[in-house]
């Protein structure tokens, strides 16, 4: 897996567990807040990568 693969299924991991998190803890709780968090740099990270819808499309379909 390539480093840009690598890159967008941690950033569509992340978004999972920050929808998962949020459904279980609230919008407005400390651990939605760090899954906000760690959301946030896992999208910075693939987007200096250069990840494209696609990329993040087919990390989904992977997973």
């Amino acid at each position: 897996m390539s480093s840009k693969e690598t890159a967008a299924a941690a950033a569509v991991a992340a978004g999972q567990h920050l929808i998962n998190t949020a459904a279980a803890h609230g919008p407005t709780s400390p651990e939605t807040q760090q899954a906000t968090n760690a959301a946030a740099a896992a999208l910075d990270t693939a987007e200096a990568a250069g990840c494209t819808r696609t990329d993040y499309a087919n990390a989904r379909n992977t997973r």
